[in-house]
């Protein structure tokens, strides 16, 4: 039977690190009795980076015992205690071998469901930035034929060729012909979507066939803004120039923004773009649906009327305007 071990919460603060500072919500401490958990967070807790974390869909992030007792085991330490790995909830049971996305739990008064497996945050730039490095290399040689080759995009002066890595650079499709990588191969890729569509853009100029090019995307959506040209650099979300709306509060849960609505915008997309909050958008009639976004809390009337509304729990918001205080997944 699955157990509830422990409730763990924890909200961002700035890290400094290496001479810069990380804002992070990574470090969980147990908390005692009964908390509310809502659609986006549980009560006293938070995360650094909203665009990695966070969300509608990440609300909650589940660890097994069964996974403290492997790195117990791997890194020889028995030291651990709940929260150690940044979870909401640490559970006995519920395997990754079990449990499916879709599954729906019932945990005290709340329903929970799984909607995606947990992923490794991290990209490698040099020694320092490649947690359980030995780790990955030991696991490695335990698959028959696998081989292991590591770039560092910004080595450190520490850093050895042949011992910390193999070379310098980022991985393209190069680096997959001085390997002898077959074109013939099955290639599995993950990463930041400019990342993904370099590589399977190089991978099929090569030769490779597309059923071939498996790829998930790790991190947000990028924003789309058909013609439009970005002379200036982007700019963090940030309330609107000029004076202050006096509407309902319109929350960008992601960005960690909330402005108040104001009639001089015909909608919600207006006001997004107006704070700089990362967008999608293409007919701005509510026509092509690319703007659609998650809407977690509040309701929306359209002006124009979309041709088809969207998904429930979705709000388009090129042709949208608030009805009373929202929250916007973006």
């Amino acid at each position: 039977m699955p157990r509830l071990l422990s409730v763990n919460v924890g909200l961002p603060r700035d890290i400094a690190w290496h001479g810069q500072t990380v804002r992070t919500a990574v470090w969980k401490e147990p908390v005692q009795g009964r908390r509310m958990v809502r659609r986006l967070n549980i009560d006293g807790d938070g995360q650094g980076d909203l665009a990695g974390h966070g969300g509608e869909q990440r609300a909650v992030f589940v660890y097994q015992m069964e996974s403290y007792h492997y790195w117990e085991r791997q890194l020889s330490r028995h030291d651990f205690v709940f929260g150690q790995f940044g979870e909401n909830f640490t559970v006995e049971g519920l395997s990754d071998e079990e449990v499916c996305i879709g599954d729906q739990y019932r945990i005290g008064g709340a329903l929970f469901e799984v909607t995606q497996p947990r992923v490794t945050c991290y990209r490698v730039g040099n020694r320092d930035e490649h947690p359980f490095a030995q780790e990955a290399r030991r696991l490695l040689q335990t698959l028959p034929n696998s081989r292991c080759y590591i770039l560092y995009s910004r080595p450190g002066q520490e850093d050895r060729p042949g011992r910390d890595f193999d070379a310098a650079g980022h991985f393209n499709v190069t680096v997959l012909k001085e390997l002898g990588v077959p074109r013939e191969a099955d290639f599995y890729l993950c990463g930041p979507a400019a990342f993904l569509h370099d590589l399977t853009s190089g991978l099929a100029a090569w030769g490779a066939s597309r059923e071939r090019i498996h790829t998930e995307i790790f991190g947000s959506t990028p924003s789309s803004t058909p013609g439009l040209v970005d002379t200036a650099p982007s700019l963090p979300p940030h309330l609107p120039t000029g004076y202050a709306g006096t509407g309902p509060p319109v929350s960008f849960s992601r960005s960690g923004l909330v402005a108040h609505w104001d009639p001089r915008f015909q909608s919600l997309l207006e006001l997004a773009e107006a704070c700089d909050v990362p967008v999608r958008w293409s007919c701005r009639t509510g026509v092509c649906h690319s703007c659609e976004s998650g809407l977690i809390a509040g309701s929306v009337s359209y002006q124009p009327e979309p041709l088809e509304r969207p998904a429930e729990g979705n709000l388009l918001i090129c042709c949208s305007q608030p009805e009373g205080e929202i929250v916007l997944d973006l």
